[in-house]
């Protein structure tokens, strides 16, 4: 049995860390930055800007391999486990932007939720 806190994340991750989750820095989310290296996330719409509100924070353990990044943190995570691999997503779906508005054309509300490439990437994760 995979324990994502243990098998993916340090395992002290949650004694360290006083809340469950970080709020994104900037008043619009935190961008979804792709790991140049990876392959799991080439050729997906980044260009669109998705963003994150809350994400929660992790330490990747040795032999893990991060995907995506938010603010500099890892947000996607995966690590081999027995015979497959095991996926982990840090950011969450609460949240949205304090500052802009929605008829405010200079604004980029892109929640990764409603992101183009966010079903492409949970697919890809799913077959790997």
């Amino acid at each position: 049995q995979c324990d994502w806190s243990s098998d993916v994340c340090s395992s002290d991750l949650f004694n360290k860390i006083p809340d469950w989750w970080t709020k994104a820095k900037g008043a619009t989310g935190a961008e979804l930055l792709p790991v140049k290296n990876s392959k799991l996330v080439k050729r997906l719409p980044w260009n669109q800007h998705p963003q994150v509100y809350y994400y929660y924070q992790c330490v990747p353990r040795d032999g893990a391999k991060v995907h995506v990044t938010a603010e500099g943190h890892p947000l996607l995570i995966s690590r081999n486990y027995g015979k497959g691999k095991v996926f982990l997503w840090l950011g969450t779906v609460l949240g949205g932007p304090e500052t802009n508005k929605p008829d405010d054309k200079n604004s980029q509300m892109n929640p990764f939720w409603e992101w183009s490439g966010w079903q492409k990437l949970l697919a890809r994760m799913i077959t790997k």
